[in-house]
């Protein structure tokens, strides 16, 4: 069965594992995180490309900034 997904625009510390964000090279999947650094003022997530984790890499945005996530329903 499909997963159904539902697009919602979060704060970075909002992200959660399975979160789907799409960047500015495809879709990405969060595996780890988010946690902040620079007294909080930016936000830090473990990404790979859905079922790769030899893509895996870090990702990070400013604290207030909004993103557009596709969520499991």
């Amino acid at each position: 069965m499909t997963p159904r997904f539902t697009t919602l625009a979060l704060l970075p510390l909002q992200l959660r594992v399975g979160d789907r964000v799409v960047h500015d090279k495809g879709e990405w999947e969060v595996i780890g995180g988010p946690w902040s650094m620079a007294a909080g003022e930016t936000v830090y997530v473990f990404i790979q490309r859905p079922g790769d984790p030899g893509t895996k890499r870090e990702l990070s945005w400013a604290a207030h900034e909004k993103i557009t996530v596709r969520r499991t329903a």
